[in-house]
């Protein structure tokens, strides 16, 4: 007999009293086999069974699963800009750099790529003699240090 019903039988408590806290318990998740409960109320790892049974994931390193990337092309035709372009619009920054492209070419390159990244809140800036980043909306370019690439003009 646990303490709580002996002091319930001792001050002789109503049955309905009884009767709501089994249905508190009942709200209560229910622990896997081998999963201990930590003082506070958590559970000792982040998989708790919810009501219907079934699992609830709580991912603890989802920042750091992500990784971002940097990809380098070398365009030589213009017909590549839309897999360039897919790369942005994806969220991958990209590295322009235009040494084997006819001027003309690359120009018309840099004025899809400035739309495109435009219309996703995104960045394209000269970093280098033919050379070009392109960053979507969540990544933000610090050029500073490359102001001096404009007056080499």
């Amino acid at each position: 007999m646990s303490l709580k019903e002996t002091f319930s039988n001792f001050f002789m408590l109503d049955d309905e009293e009884g009767s709501q806290d089994q249905a508190v318990k009942q709200k209560e998740p229910r622990l896997k086999t081998g999963q201990s409960r930590q003082p506070g109320g958590a559970s000792s790892t982040p998989q708790e069974e919810d009501k219907s049974g079934g699992l609830s994931l709580v991912s603890m390193n989802k920042n750091q699963s992500q990784k971002l990337r940097i990809k380098v092309v070398e365009p030589r035709l213009y017909s590549e800009v839309k897999e360039i372009a897919d790369l942005v619009l994806t969220n991958q920054s990209v590295i322009l750099n235009f040494r084997r492209m006819d001027k003309d070419q690359a120009k018309k390159v840099i004025d899809f790529m400035m739309g495109v990244t435009y219309a996703i809140g995104g960045d394209i800036q000269r970093v280098g003699d033919q050379i070009f980043l392109a960053t979507p909306a969540n990544i933000e370019i610090d050029a500073n240090d490359i102001s001096g690439l404009d007056r080499e003009e």
